[in-house]
């Protein structure tokens, strides 16, 4: 709930939280309810509102005026990029939050220094060297390592790149707020 600070029929204060602030007000707090919970800005607008009281509550009433075809479309392609981008990168962080940026900041060196290494071992590898030194392990057990999971990485993003970049052909494929509001209900949230 939200709360609006109400004198002589005018709303001269808003609460930010879920409560009463702990502040007097200049008139009457009152609780705040909203007409429609599935009032949704990037496909409408909001005119008003017109207040009244009634049982002690303030109402505010709204106009709810649906944007042009086009407006609308284009608010939720805007609204649906964002959503899908964020997806995204959630998802290509969940594969490395496990390690430390600083060691995923030396992936692209130990993949320099393995691919080094396989096309001729006499190659200076410094880093892969200095782990083998700390793992007890020899240069190719460190090299087989990292091409293992340099696969597996490569296996993880590939499919999260691939379901981005095909729910992107499908937006940009869409021809009117319908399809983009089916790929944000069926598409967007499955397939990963």
């Amino acid at each position: 709930m939200s709360y609006s600070d109400v004198s002589n029929g005018v709303v001269v204060g808003r609460s930010e939280g879920t409560e009463v602030p702990n502040k007097p007000p200049k008139g009457v707090w009152m609780e705040d309810r909203f007409i429609n919970a599935n009032y949704d800005e990037v496909l409408y607008s909001r005119e008003g509102p017109t207040f009244s009281v009634e049982g002690g509550m303030a109402l505010y009433t709204y106009t709810i005026v649906p944007h042009e075809e086009s407006l609308a479309r284009d608010n939720k392609l805007k609204d649906l990029i964002e959503k899908l981008n964020s997806k995204h990168t959630k998802l290509s962080k969940d594969i490395t939050a496990n390690y430390p940026d600083e060691i995923v900041k030396t992936w692209g060196q130990q993949k320099f220094e393995a691919v080094s290494f396989r096309g001729d071992p006499n190659n200076a590898t410094p880093m892969l060297d200095a782990m083998g030194i700390g793992r007890g392990k020899s240069r190719i057990e460190v090299v087989e390592a990292i091409e293992i999971k340099e696969a597996l990485y490569a296996n993880a993003i590939g499919i999260i790149l691939g379901r981005y970049q095909a729910i992107w052909d499908m937006m940009d494929a869409a021809e009117d707020l319908d399809e983009l509001l089916r790929i944000e209900s069926e598409e967007l949230p499955q397939g990963w």
